[in-house]
């Protein structure tokens, strides 16, 4: 089951997760992606939020940041309900 994206809090209508940015470095290999969050309807949108993944000097995939997610989390975000920071 994957996460849910909560409909739009100013139109309610359907909204999506987008790669907006692709990036890729080679020493060290690293990915660089940015994503955001917005409504397929009236067309708002949150920032763009980087991901980055790269590989150690010892070959360990690292994950520094997760932007998929963090768009996710900051769109389903609302006022006035509690939140686990």
């Amino acid at each position: 089951m994957g996460i849910k994206i909560k409909p739009c809090p100013f139109c309610g209508g359907e909204a999506t997760l987008t790669k907006v940015t692709n990036g890729f470095m080679h020493d060290p290999v690293t990915i660089t992606n940015t994503y955001r969050v917005g409504c397929k309807q009236c067309g708002i949108y949150t920032k763009a939020y980087e991901s980055k993944i790269w590989q150690d000097k010892y070959g360990v995939v690292q994950i520094e940041a997760n932007g998929a997610m963090d768009a996710i989390d900051a769109w389903n975000r609302r006022d006035g309900e509690n939140h686990d920071d």
